[in-house]
């Protein structure tokens, strides 16, 4: 099965709400209309993955801190469960980097569920260092 990498478009937010329902409890679904505001506001900060039949697999995306210059924070990657481990995740996170660095951010913020083992392991495979937690997951970083 190929896919292919792309920023997302509007049409693609009810797709994207599916596969975040399907990769729950890890991803928790947001409010109907988030993933449209986000495809319409932050495009360039928004990848999804298709596969050969134009079905979403996976998506990431992210938005700049408007109140700390340099700062970005990751809100969500997820993969189907049947497509994980292929390196889909790596593929998503490696070209949200790619874009932040182009956008000269300084860090990178996340926070994920402790349990969440993949996405330990995600984070730390791109430079993410825990700074924090609080009673539902870490925050990590990654310095740029």
């Amino acid at each position: 099965m190929g896919v292919k990498l792309r920023n997302v478009k509007i049409e693609d937010a009810p797709k994207v709400t599916e596969v975040a329902k399907k990769c729950a409890p890890w991803v928790r679904n947001s409010v109907t209309g988030t993933y449209e505001f986000l495809a319409r506001c932050f495009k360039r900060y928004f990848f999804v993955l298709e596969n050969d039949d134009k079905e979403l697999v996976g998506y990431i995306v992210g938005f700049p801190n408007v109140d700390i210059e340099g700062e970005f924070w990751l809100y969500q990657v997820a993969v189907l469960e049947n497509l994980r481990e292929k390196g889909l995740g790596s593929m998503l996170t490696d070209a949200l980097k790619k874009q932040v660095i182009k956008d000269r951010y300084q860090v990178i913020k996340s926070h994920y569920i402790w349990k969440n083992e993949m996405s330990s392991a995600l984070h730390a495979k791109f430079g993410f260092k825990r700074f924090g937690n609080d009673d539902r997951g870490q925050f990590v970083k990654c310095e740029l």
